[in-house]
């Protein structure tokens, strides 16, 4: 049996697209996609210390919530499910959350609560994800790094 013509076409052009689609990023999955700005709501999939890894994955291991919001200009971080005897982000407490207004130059972000306590990182993007490495400086001893998804 012959196909006519426009059907031919037509299976030729959903089969070009079913490939690009299973090769390529889906808009529709924001695990696929990789982000291309800071801007956004984010949630953290990982925290870990690079030069500490019998400590686990704060995330995963030990149910730490992050949530980082980044507006044009400024951005909140919230936490919750810390160890205040043993803390990886909250100094003394469970919970705690941070605000201001925060740069970025290059792949750095700088983060600035309004104090003397700015805090600069440096940022990738990868597909469904940010990921945020802190290196070791006053207000961190021990380097981490945060790996964050859209949320």
């Amino acid at each position: 049996m012959r196909t006519a013509p426009g059907s031919r076409a037509a299976l030729a052009v959903g089969l070009m697209a079913f490939a690009y689609l299973a090769c390529g990023e889906n808009p529709n999955d924001p695990t696929k996609v990789t982000p291309t700005t800071v801007v956004g709501n984010w949630v953290a999939t990982s925290l870990v210390a690079p030069t500490q890894p019998g400590w686990g994955d704060a995330v995963k291991d030990d149910g730490l919530s992050v949530h980082l919001t980044v507006t044009s200009s400024n951005y909140s971080l919230s936490v919750s499910g810390d160890f205040p005897a043993d803390p990886w982000i909250c100094a003394g407490t469970a919970s705690c959350s941070f605000s201001g207004t925060y740069t970025t130059s290059g792949n750095t972000i700088t983060f600035d609560q309004g104090t003397a306590n700015e805090t600069s990182a440096t940022y990738a993007f990868s597909p469904g994800a940010m990921t945020i490495t802190y290196a070791a400086n006053a207000q961190v001893a021990n380097p981490y790094k945060m790996v964050l998804q859209p949320n």
